[in-house]
Parts: C-alpha cells; sequence; structure tokens
C-alpha cells in the first residue's frame, strides 16, 4: 500500500488541470498554469486490475485475497483550502461493504482527526476477523462531533509507551506546500515545453490526453530532488520514488482533461517482472473549483482526550486500557456479589490487593465500579 500511495502521488504531481489554449500541447499546459488558483475540488480512486504471476501458494493466496479487497474498494472525497493556512480533507473509504469516514482539519500551527472513522473501522474489524460478537460502538459515538489533536495524541501515545523517540507531528504548513506546487509545476511545465514532444499531446472531443512514461516519471523524480536540494523546507514533499521507478518494467499514466468540466482522469498502468506483477491498474480522477468552503477548527471542548479514546475502544473491543481480555458482564456481576458479601471481613490491605489484582482483566468502567463497592 506504501507503493500505492506514492503511485498516487505522481499521478496527482502534475496538479489540478484545466485545458485552454490552441495546440494540444499549448492548452494543456494552460491547463498546467491555470491549476494554481484551484483551492478546492473533489476525487475518487478506483482499482481496476491486479494480476501476478509465480510465487509460492501462500504468496499468492495473500495477493489474491488482497486483490480481492482492493477490486471492491473505493477511496472519494473533496478537499478544501479557503486561505493558505487553513485546510480540509474529507475522505470516504467503501472496503468490505462499509463505509469509513475520515474528515481532517487544520492550519499552519495544528491539524485534528475527527473521531467519526473509530466507530466503521471497530465494525470492519469485526467483520474481518469473523467474529460472531457484537461490538459495543455506544461509548464510541458519545465521540461524535469530537476530535483528535494529532500532535498532542502522538505525545501520549509516545509518553505512555515509555517511547525513548521524541514523538514528532509535522503540522501541514499549507504556505509552504501551496509554494511547493507552484514551484513543481513552473519546472514540470518547463520539461514539457522544451523536451516533450508536440505529438504526444492529443486533442479530441473536447478531451486533451497525454500519457507520462518511464523518463516522464523519472523527471518528477528528478525535479523533486532538486527542489529538496534547493529548499530544505520542501524534503518533506520529495517522494523519493526513483528507486520504486527502477523496480518497474512499465509504468505509464495516461492522464485526460476534459475542457469543459475541467475533469482530470489519471489512469496507471505499472509492471514489474522482478515483483511478480504482472500488472497494477488504478484510476484517480480530481476535478478542481474555485468554491472553497470556509474551514471552522474545532473548540477546546471539541476535543477528546486520550482517556476518553482508550475507554471508548475499551468498550468496543472488550479490553481495558492496557489491551488485556476484560471480563465479560456476567463474570463481573459475580465478582461484585462476591466482592459485596466478603468487604465486611477484609482489611484495608486486602481490599487494595484485590483491587490490583482484578484491574488488568477490568475496563476502566469495571474497575471504578469494584473499587466504590469495596470502599463504601
Amino acid at each position: 500500500m506504501k507503493t500505492m500511495g506514492k503511485l498516487a502521488s505522481i499521478a496527482l504531481a502534475g496538479g489540478l488541470l484545466a485545458a485552454c489554449g490552441q495546440s494540444p500541447k499549448d492548452e494543456y499546459i494552460g491547463a498546467f498554469e491555470d491549476a494554481a488558483d484551484a483551492k478546492a475540488g473533489t476525487f475518487d480512486m478506483k482499482f481496476k486490475d491486479i494480476a501476478v504471476s509465480g510465487g509460492d501458494s501462500q504468496t499468492t493466496a495473500i495477493i489474491n485475497m488482497v486483490k480481492s479487497q482492493l477490486n471492491d474498494m473505493k477511496i472519494s472525497g473533496s478537499y478544501s483550502m479557503p486561505d493558505d493556512t487553513k485546510y480540509a480533507v474529507d475522505l470516504k473509504i467503501d472496503a468490505m461493504g462499509q463505509e469509513i469516514p475520515f474528515n481532517i482539519i487544520g492550519d499552519d500551527k495544528a491539524m485534528y482527526l475527527s473521531t467519526a472513522f473509530l466507530t466503521s473501522v471497530m465494525e470492519l474489524t469485526q467483520s474481518f476477523s469473523g467474529s460472531s460478537a457484537a461490538v459495543d460502538t455506544s461509548k464510541l459515538k458519545e465521540l461524535d462531533g469530537k476530535y483528535i489533536d494529532m500532535k498532542e495524541f502522538a505525545k501520549e501515545s509516545a509518553a505512555a509507551s515509555d517511547s525513548t523517540v521524541t514523538a514528532d507531528v509535522e503540522d501541514l504548513d499549507m504556505k509552504q506546500a501551496l509554494a511547493y506546487q507552484k514551484d513543481f509545476q513552473k519546472e514540470f511545465m518547463n520539461y514539457l515545453k522544451n523536451d516533450v514532444d508536440d505529438k504526444r499531446f492529443e486533442e479530441k472531443d473536447g478531451k486533451l490526453s497525454f500519457t507520462m512514461n518511464k523518463k516522464d516519471i523519472e523527471k518528477i523524480d528528478a525535479i523533486q530532488a532538486k527542489l529538496a536540494k534547493d529548499n530544505p523546507d520542501y524534503e518533506q514533499f520529495n517522494a523519493n520514488i526513483g528507486d520504486m521507478v527502477k523496480e518497474l518494467d512499465k509504468i505509464n499514466i495516461q492522464t485526460v482533461i476534459d475542457s469543459k468540466s475541467k475533469k482530470q482522469t489519471y489512469d496507471v498502468d505499472i509492471a514489474s517482472a522482478k515483483n511478480n506483477i504482472d500488472a497494477v491498474k488504478f484510476t484517480i480522477s480530481t476535478t478542481p473549483s474555485d468554491k472553497a468552503k470556509a474551514v471552522t477548527l474545532p473548540t477546546k471542548d471539541q476535543i477528546a482526550t486520550q482517556e476518553q479514546i482508550d475507554e471508548a475502544m475499551g468498550a468496543a473491543t472488550g479490553t481495558n486500557s492496557t489491551g488485556t481480555a476484560a471480563m465479560s458482564d456476567e463474570q463481573f456481576k459475580t465478582l461484585l456479589k462476591q466482592a459485596k458479601s466478603s468487604k465486611s471481613a477484609m482489611s484495608e490491605a486486602q481490599r487494595k490487593q484485590a483491587l490490583e489484582q482484578y484491574k488488568p482483566y477490568l475496563t476502566d468502567e469495571q474497575y471504578k465500579e469494584l473499587e466504590k463497592v469495596l470502599q463504601d
């Protein structure tokens, strides 16, 4: 999937295109120049074919399972950048009959992820595991409308795991991202103007087309490397696709631009004999817009705490905050009954010992209830 992400970044590297001009090449390049003004739009991605050969039976079985899942998966969404700092991305993944929503909003200081995806992910995990037990999503649904502060979440997770590595979540600096996009477009546009044959551009029925080949992709890699070298702030945008391209025998990205709707379609086709990949084909479509929606950052009371997330996930998975399998409701009822009947004969030290003994097997709510019983 990491490779797929890089391929997707290649396909979109040309930015948001819209057709204008005279000759097919001029129209295509003109669309390239106009793209920088688009600060909103929609997109979708769909796998068309995955074909592999060779390898052992276990590898083939895994590939066939992945192929089935990817062929049934669709990614769609929209984005909006109303100014040079704020941004919002709404992403929806349709997979295995489940719809998973992701909503990311932020500015040059922070990045927030909506908790809306948690319920769907838990339900998908249950269906994938084949478990017949119902997932308790009531606590997760209590988080609806809240957001995770990604920077704070990373810090707290690192602290909880006693990590010696400092948690560092780089916030997306929209000013830098937009500046990088414009600088990349300028360099790639010069390449198209000066080094690409006019005959490779075509126009038919209002649609412009140009197929990027392996040489073009290598040029994209060279441009990204140069930009990162000249400006250290651009290193974060460098996809470093050169090594991946060397593994491929074929990589073609056919781009088609509808001059009326402004929709761009990228058909990606790759093959790698070395990796037993006969074909991986997927399509990415984007439609730019000049109607960017306003972005409102979450208020303090809309931020979900680590404790709230742990408690909700624990209730859904049947574990406590440490990940230990929790008692069933019936088992816990029996424990409470025993605690109530025997607490009068227990010393304070014995009560504390009992709490420590059962804590690994209790959810946070169960632990608090047992603690109350033993302390009353």
